[in-house]
């Protein structure tokens, strides 16, 4: 990702904890004998909403015959997958869930986890004590303030004033890091490409692979290089690079950067260079001086409309010295 969102306070994050004490502290201490009580900042709105409160109390049953060792892998797997900054940097080891786990968690506890986020989650019940997910995609796009998409920087994202708003991409997937998929630390808006035509249910950190954590809040200041032919008519490879190459690699590889920027970049060339000839009439300088004040305006929000491709265009042009004599002479 070339930008990471900042972590804001709201509400919604909240749900995660009554998820936290849904499988910690519920169907993880179940027993045949009793029926834990709900506590009563969760027993009213578990009331009204009568399906949920049945899906909930179902789910306890069948956990109470399950054996302590059974609760207690269900425990450390909740614990492990919602790790998701450590994972990412793989500082945490993905506990083997197909392995070990329950039949009880793809059976019951994973569709109720889909319905939590698909569906009860939008409720007017939960939204009036969690929020919305229009809400928090407000709250989240006016305090990071990206244009575009902080994950490609090459399409508009929808903006807080929209009726509209982009999809929340489950990073790390949800039908794999079931546990997880109702924490918003693992939830982040990026475009229809990114989200849904590239990554998909890809898993960033497969194989121990070190992905950006969604939520780190920095410019991870990524070097973006094109090679191409002598003449720069065909890009042929892209170079991306940076102090996190491990990162980086993942992120190429989950969404497919290197082949859609260096197809954007080769539908960017002739308007870069018409743009160029413009500045370069239009001011009376040589082209690397039109290249050198391009590199500066676009470097000023570079994360947006595809600037970062621009900028690399710019350099490689400016480079080759052939291509620098025939704009001055046909100037």
């Amino acid at each position: 990702m070339l930008q990471t969102y900042k972590v804001i306070c709201h509400d919604i994050l909240n749900i995660h904890n009554l998820a936290k004490f849904i499988v910690l502290d519920y169907w993880c201490k179940s027993s045949k004998e009793y029926s834990i009580l709900f506590p009563s900042k969760y027993k009213a709105f578990f009331d009204k909403l009568p399906a949920f409160k049945g899906d909930v109390v179902r789910i306890y049953e069948k956990s109470s015959k399950l054996s302590l060792n059974e609760k207690k892998i269900i425990k450390i797997s909740f614990i492990n997958q919602n790790d998701i900054e450590k994972l990412c940097n793989s500082e945490s080891k993905l506990f083997n869930m197909h392995t070990y786990l329950p039949d009880i968690v793809n059976e019951e506890m994973k569709p109720f986890f889909i319905k939590l986020y698909e569906e009860y989650s939008d409720r007017k019940t939960l939204r009036d004590i969690f929020g919305s997910k229009k809400d928090y995609y407000d709250e989240l796009y006016d305090e990071n303030d990206f244009t575009d998409c902080p994950c490609c920087g090459m399409s508009y994202i929808e903006s807080s004033d929209s009726e509209k708003r982009e999809d929340f991409d489950h990073y790390l997937p949800k039908f794999e890091f079931i546990f997880a998929s109702i924490n918003y630390r693992n939830l982040s808006p990026l475009c229809k490409k990114c989200n849904s035509t590239f990554k998909g249910e890809t898993n960033p950190i497969e194989k121990r692979r070190k992905a950006f954590y969604p939520y780190s809040n920095t410019d991870n200041e990524i070097k973006v290089e094109i090679i191409a032919d002598k003449d720069i008519t065909t890009i042929t490879d892209i170079i991306l690079s940076g102090k996190k190459q491990e990162q980086i690699n993942t992120w190429n590889s989950v969404f497919s950067i290197k082949k859609r920027y260096s197809s954007r970049a080769n539908q960017l060339k002739k308007n870069v260079i018409k743009d160029i000839k413009l500045y370069m009439r239009e001011n009376n300088v040589d082209f690397l001086k039109a290249c050198t004040f391009f590199i500066k305006l676009y470097s000023r929000d570079k994360y947006s409309e595809s600037k970062l491709i621009k900028i690399a265009l710019i350099y490689k042009y400016s480079e080759t010295k052939h291509i620098v004599q025939q704009m001055n002479n046909k100037n």
